[in-house]
């Protein structure tokens, strides 16, 4: 089942149009990566579909169509997005923080046991629950991005560079965390990384976008095998 459709997509910022329609899809339950240089559109692709800037063409989730240009919309049909630089708040602590990712909620009781969950489920989020995010270490701070994302259940996350400016051994422990969460929740998940083999590796397909155009896509593994993506963007 398709969770997320993705039609002609066109989005920028003023008059400078950075998408030129592009089209995309993940399944149900599917983590999908987005490959792409620097200044290719991965980031204006996540902020278009999450209703932070403005876009035209067709954006559905669910098999509903989500407004242009409405967060709150994109939140309503439980769509997150950790942005890139995580965008946790630094005066908060770790546990208001989390509390704040459920703001769209009202079921109480279940709130409390989803703060619960996820500061198991990242024990140093437990052991810092008190302490403000500001002070947290940088693969500290991503785990509190993601699972503050995660306070909405979401079905679509959307990922921005997660591994960014964190050490190779915190980034492999934060890859096999969305594989848990993707395995034990279901979550369909959209990745823009640069770290392409680890992406790669967790996912089940891949786009990857030139220009703001999608020039390729393809299952994971074909790509991994594709000798031009392995010279572009794999290291040989």
């Amino acid at each position: 089942m398709t969770l997320l459709d993705v039609k002609d997509l066109h989005a920028g910022y003023g008059r400078s149009e950075v998408l030129h329609g592009i089209d995309l899809t993940v399944e149900a339950g599917e983590i999908v990566a987005m490959l792409g240089s620097n200044g290719a559109g991965k980031t204006t692709t996540l902020r278009a579909l999450s209703g932070m800037i403005g876009r035209r063409g067709a954006v559905s989730l669910d098999g509903k169509q989500l407004p242009s240009d409405d967060a709150r919309a994109a939140v309503a049909a439980r769509l997150a997005h950790v942005p890139e630089g995580r965008g946790t708040f630094p005066g908060f602590t770790v546990h208001e923080n989390l509390m704040l990712g459920a703001y769209a909620r009202n079921d109480r009781a279940e709130i409390a046991q989803d703060v619960a969950y996820w500061e198991d489920f990242f024990p140093i989020l437990g052991k810092r629950a008190k302490q403000r995010a500001g002070t947290l270490s940088g693969g500290e701070q991503q785990m509190l991005a993601i699972a503050r994302a995660m306070m909405l259940r979401p079905r679509l996350l959307l990922l921005d560079e997660p591994s960014q400016g964190l050490a190779p051994m915190i980034v492999q422990d934060l890859f096999h965390r969305l594989q848990e969460i993707n395995g034990s929740l279901g979550t369909g998940m959209l990745i823009v990384e640069q770290n392409a083999h680890l992406s790669l590796a967790i996912a089940a397909r891949a786009y990857v976008l030139e220009a703001g155009r999608i020039s390729v896509s393809q299952p994971a593994a074909e790509l991994r095998a594709n000798d031009d993506i392995r010279r572009a963007y794999l290291g040989g």
